[in-house]
Protein backbone atom coordinates (compact mmCIF):
# COMPACT_ATOMS: atom_id res chain seq x y z
CA UNK A 1 0.00 0.00 0.00
CA UNK A 2 1.52 3.35 -1.41
CA UNK A 3 2.43 5.63 1.77
CA UNK A 4 0.92 9.15 1.50
CA UNK A 5 3.38 12.01 1.24
CA UNK A 6 4.31 13.92 4.30
CA UNK A 7 3.29 17.40 2.33
CA UNK A 8 0.14 16.00 1.55
CA UNK A 9 -2.87 17.45 3.39
CA UNK A 10 -6.23 16.02 3.19
CA UNK A 11 -9.06 17.89 1.31
CA UNK A 12 -10.72 20.61 2.94
CA UNK A 13 -14.57 19.81 4.15
CA UNK A 14 -16.69 21.59 1.90
CA UNK A 15 -19.64 23.56 3.97
CA UNK A 16 -23.10 22.41 4.05
CA UNK A 17 -24.80 23.48 1.44
CA UNK A 18 -22.71 23.90 -0.93
CA UNK A 19 -22.29 20.57 -2.13
CA UNK A 20 -25.33 21.01 -4.22
CA UNK A 21 -23.99 24.08 -5.31
CA UNK A 22 -26.55 27.62 -6.34
CA UNK A 23 -29.37 25.49 -7.18
CA UNK A 24 -29.79 23.78 -3.70
CA UNK A 25 -29.68 27.16 -2.55
CA UNK A 26 -32.35 28.72 -4.86
CA UNK A 27 -33.98 25.58 -4.22
CA UNK A 28 -34.23 26.47 -0.60
CA UNK A 29 -35.82 29.79 -1.40
CA UNK A 30 -38.31 28.37 -3.73
CA UNK A 31 -39.50 25.82 -0.85
CA UNK A 32 -39.81 29.38 1.18
CA UNK A 33 -41.60 31.02 -1.22
CA UNK A 34 -43.89 28.37 -1.81
CA UNK A 35 -44.86 27.44 1.92
CA UNK A 36 -45.31 32.01 2.34
CA UNK A 37 -47.84 31.33 -0.62
CA UNK A 38 -49.24 28.63 1.53
CA UNK A 39 -49.54 30.81 4.42
CA UNK A 40 -51.22 33.71 2.37
CA UNK A 41 -48.08 35.59 2.87
CA UNK A 42 -48.16 36.87 -0.98
CA UNK A 43 -45.45 39.84 0.13
CA UNK A 44 -43.06 37.26 1.07
CA UNK A 45 -43.65 35.08 -1.12
CA UNK A 46 -42.70 37.13 -4.15
CA UNK A 47 -39.53 38.49 -2.33
CA UNK A 48 -38.42 34.94 -2.34
CA UNK A 49 -39.58 34.17 -5.73
CA UNK A 50 -36.79 37.10 -6.59
CA UNK A 51 -33.85 36.00 -4.31
CA UNK A 52 -34.45 32.46 -5.79
CA UNK A 53 -33.94 33.44 -9.40
CA UNK A 54 -30.95 35.90 -8.44
CA UNK A 55 -29.19 32.64 -7.00
CA UNK A 56 -29.73 31.16 -10.10
CA UNK A 57 -28.86 34.22 -12.32
CA UNK A 58 -25.56 34.15 -10.45
CA UNK A 59 -22.43 33.30 -12.86
CA UNK A 60 -20.12 31.28 -9.91
CA UNK A 61 -21.08 29.35 -6.62
CA UNK A 62 -21.97 31.25 -3.93
CA UNK A 63 -19.86 31.13 -0.62
CA UNK A 64 -20.84 33.66 1.25
CA UNK A 65 -24.25 36.03 2.12
CA UNK A 66 -21.97 38.78 1.39
CA UNK A 67 -21.88 37.86 -2.20
CA UNK A 68 -25.27 38.55 -2.85
CA UNK A 69 -26.04 41.79 -0.17
CA UNK A 70 -25.55 44.47 -3.03
CA UNK A 71 -28.00 42.08 -5.48
CA UNK A 72 -31.40 44.00 -6.14
CA UNK A 73 -33.80 42.17 -4.51
CA UNK A 74 -31.92 40.61 -1.68
CA UNK A 75 -32.45 42.04 1.49
CA UNK A 76 -30.39 41.31 4.56
CA UNK A 77 -32.92 39.08 6.05
CA UNK A 78 -32.13 36.97 2.93
CA UNK A 79 -28.51 37.30 3.28
CA UNK A 80 -28.32 35.69 6.84
CA UNK A 81 -30.46 32.62 5.08
CA UNK A 82 -27.73 32.47 2.85
CA UNK A 83 -25.13 32.12 4.99
CA UNK A 84 -27.00 29.62 7.16
CA UNK A 85 -28.33 27.46 4.60
CA UNK A 86 -24.43 27.61 3.22
CA UNK A 87 -22.91 26.61 6.84
CA UNK A 88 -25.37 24.02 8.01
CA UNK A 89 -27.11 23.24 4.88
CA UNK A 90 -30.51 24.03 6.58
CA UNK A 91 -32.27 27.46 7.32
CA UNK A 92 -34.47 27.47 10.43
CA UNK A 93 -37.68 29.25 9.16
CA UNK A 94 -37.74 26.73 6.24
CA UNK A 95 -37.80 23.80 9.18
CA UNK A 96 -40.52 25.55 10.97
CA UNK A 97 -42.44 25.67 8.10
CA UNK A 98 -41.99 22.33 7.00
CA UNK A 99 -43.19 21.30 10.69
CA UNK A 100 -45.99 23.09 10.91
CA UNK A 101 -47.60 22.60 6.93
CA UNK A 102 -45.71 19.20 6.41
CA UNK A 103 -44.27 18.69 3.13
CA UNK A 104 -45.03 20.44 -0.31
CA UNK A 105 -47.56 18.52 -2.81
CA UNK A 106 -45.46 16.74 -5.72
CA UNK A 107 -46.89 18.95 -8.39
CA UNK A 108 -44.98 22.37 -6.36
CA UNK A 109 -41.61 20.70 -5.33
CA UNK A 110 -41.32 19.72 -9.60
CA UNK A 111 -41.46 23.15 -9.96
CA UNK A 112 -38.29 24.51 -8.28
CA UNK A 113 -35.55 23.44 -10.66
CA UNK A 114 -37.53 24.95 -13.57
CA UNK A 115 -35.59 27.89 -13.23
CA UNK A 116 -32.60 25.58 -12.49
CA UNK A 117 -29.18 26.19 -14.74
CA UNK A 118 -26.27 23.96 -14.57
CA UNK A 119 -25.79 20.73 -14.39
CA UNK A 120 -28.33 19.94 -12.51
CA UNK A 121 -31.06 21.60 -15.10
CA UNK A 122 -33.71 19.76 -16.01
CA UNK A 123 -35.54 20.61 -19.07
CA UNK A 124 -39.57 20.89 -18.75
CA UNK A 125 -41.54 17.43 -19.34
CA UNK A 126 -44.40 19.85 -21.09
CA UNK A 127 -44.90 19.68 -24.59
CA UNK A 128 -47.38 22.32 -26.49
CA UNK A 129 -50.97 20.83 -27.13
CA UNK A 130 -50.50 18.94 -30.47
CA UNK A 131 -52.50 20.84 -33.58
CA UNK A 132 -54.88 17.71 -34.05
CA UNK A 133 -56.20 18.45 -30.17
CA UNK A 134 -56.67 22.30 -30.73
CA UNK A 135 -58.75 21.17 -33.64
CA UNK A 136 -60.89 18.47 -31.05
CA UNK A 137 -61.37 21.48 -29.33
CA UNK A 138 -62.46 23.92 -31.70
CA UNK A 139 -65.17 21.51 -32.90
CA UNK A 140 -66.25 20.59 -29.68
CA UNK A 141 -66.83 24.24 -29.15
CA UNK A 142 -68.98 24.68 -31.74
CA UNK A 143 -71.31 22.23 -30.24
CA UNK A 144 -71.21 23.84 -26.65
CA UNK A 145 -72.21 27.39 -28.45
CA UNK A 146 -75.29 26.01 -29.01
CA UNK A 147 -76.72 25.68 -25.33
CA UNK A 148 -77.63 28.32 -23.07
CA UNK A 149 -75.42 30.63 -20.56
CA UNK A 150 -76.96 28.57 -17.68
CA UNK A 151 -76.38 25.17 -19.39
CA UNK A 152 -72.47 26.09 -19.95
CA UNK A 153 -71.92 27.54 -16.39
CA UNK A 154 -73.15 24.09 -14.65
CA UNK A 155 -71.03 22.55 -16.44
CA UNK A 156 -67.95 24.37 -15.44
CA UNK A 157 -69.40 24.36 -11.82
CA UNK A 158 -69.54 20.94 -12.03
CA UNK A 159 -65.86 20.71 -13.57
CA UNK A 160 -63.95 22.92 -11.35
CA UNK A 161 -64.10 26.04 -14.16
CA UNK A 162 -64.25 29.32 -14.49
CA UNK A 163 -67.95 30.50 -14.87
CA UNK A 164 -67.64 34.47 -15.75
CA UNK A 165 -67.11 36.04 -19.16
CA UNK A 166 -68.60 35.56 -22.74
CA UNK A 167 -70.83 32.78 -23.93
CA UNK A 168 -68.09 32.25 -26.07
CA UNK A 169 -65.66 31.98 -23.48
CA UNK A 170 -67.82 29.42 -21.82
CA UNK A 171 -68.13 27.78 -24.47
CA UNK A 172 -64.01 27.33 -25.17
CA UNK A 173 -63.53 26.11 -21.24
CA UNK A 174 -66.18 23.46 -21.62
CA UNK A 175 -64.76 22.19 -24.52
CA UNK A 176 -61.65 21.88 -23.29
CA UNK A 177 -63.10 20.52 -20.70
CA UNK A 178 -64.50 18.06 -23.09
CA UNK A 179 -61.60 17.09 -24.32
CA UNK A 180 -58.74 17.95 -22.17
CA UNK A 181 -60.40 16.54 -18.54
CA UNK A 182 -62.19 18.51 -15.48
CA UNK A 183 -60.07 21.21 -14.90
CA UNK A 184 -58.05 20.96 -11.88
CA UNK A 185 -57.88 22.60 -8.53
CA UNK A 186 -54.23 24.73 -7.98
CA UNK A 187 -51.44 22.85 -5.61
CA UNK A 188 -50.28 25.94 -3.80
CA UNK A 189 -52.76 28.56 -3.35
CA UNK A 190 -56.19 25.83 -3.50
CA UNK A 191 -58.05 28.76 -4.22
CA UNK A 192 -56.99 29.95 -7.86
CA UNK A 193 -57.55 27.88 -11.02
CA UNK A 194 -54.79 27.25 -13.01
CA UNK A 195 -54.99 27.76 -16.91
CA UNK A 196 -53.29 25.86 -19.64
CA UNK A 197 -51.11 27.62 -21.79
CA UNK A 198 -51.33 26.02 -24.90
CA UNK A 199 -48.04 26.84 -26.59
CA UNK A 200 -45.61 25.42 -24.00
CA UNK A 201 -47.96 22.91 -22.39
CA UNK A 202 -47.55 23.92 -19.01
CA UNK A 203 -50.27 25.03 -15.82
CA UNK A 204 -50.16 28.44 -14.72
CA UNK A 205 -52.24 29.98 -11.27
CA UNK A 206 -53.15 33.82 -11.37
CA UNK A 207 -54.34 33.80 -8.03
CA UNK A 208 -57.63 34.51 -6.47
CA UNK A 209 -59.80 36.89 -4.91
CA UNK A 210 -59.25 37.25 -1.32
CA UNK A 211 -62.29 38.93 0.33
CA UNK A 212 -61.83 42.56 -1.94
CA UNK A 213 -58.16 41.89 -2.71
CA UNK A 214 -56.43 39.87 -5.60
CA UNK A 215 -53.91 37.30 -4.49
CA UNK A 216 -51.44 36.48 -6.79
CA UNK A 217 -50.56 32.88 -6.94
CA UNK A 218 -46.92 31.72 -8.94
CA UNK A 219 -47.75 27.85 -9.36
CA UNK A 220 -46.52 26.66 -12.54
CA UNK A 221 -46.26 23.39 -13.82
CA UNK A 222 -47.41 20.05 -14.80
CA UNK A 223 -51.42 18.70 -13.22
CA UNK A 224 -53.26 15.49 -13.96
CA UNK A 225 -56.78 16.47 -15.58
CA UNK A 226 -60.00 14.05 -13.98
CA UNK A 227 -62.77 12.97 -16.42
CA UNK A 228 -65.52 15.73 -17.36
CA UNK A 229 -68.26 15.46 -15.92
CA UNK A 230 -71.52 15.77 -18.10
Amino acid sequence: MPKRSASAKPAPAKKAGKAGGNDALAAAFDELKFYEMKSTNHHAAVAYDKVAKAIRAHKSVISSGAEMASTPGVGKASVAKIDEFLSSGKVAKLEEFRSTWGELPEQVTKTMKSGATGKSAKPSKTKPVPAAVVKKIKAAQTNYEAKSNDTLKTLLRQNGGKVSGTKAELARRCAEGQVLGAFPKCPLCHAGKPQLDFKTGEYKCPGYMDDDKWAPCIFKGELERDKWNE
